[in-house]
């Protein structure tokens, strides 16, 4: 048995009373598309881009450069003692 996913909305009389019911005041629920989700997922992306860049821009003045020596693989200066020397 197929259920009616079919919302009823009262008709109310201009004193405030509701009508008798009828079939003509059923509206089918609103369901988002495939498009849609994707332009609001798209637009959720670009917010939290812009938010990431925004950040690290605002926030330059307070970022930290780790030492070489907890880091020696970001030092330039050191020659290149890879396996494969790359």
């Amino acid at each position: 048995m197929k259920q009616n996913n079919f919302k009823k909305v009262e008709n109310v009389n201009s004193q405030g009373g509701a009508t008798a019911p009828s079939n003509e005041g059923l509206v089918k629920p609103w369901m988002p598309t495939y498009k849609w989700l994707g332009i609001f997922m798209a637009c959720i992306l670009v917010f939290l881009v812009i938010v990431f860049f925004l950040g690290n821009i605002i926030l330059a003045d307070y970022m930290v450069t780790p030492p070489m020596e907890i880091t020696p693989w970001l030092d330039k200066d050191l020659p290149n003692t890879s396996i494969l020397g790359i």
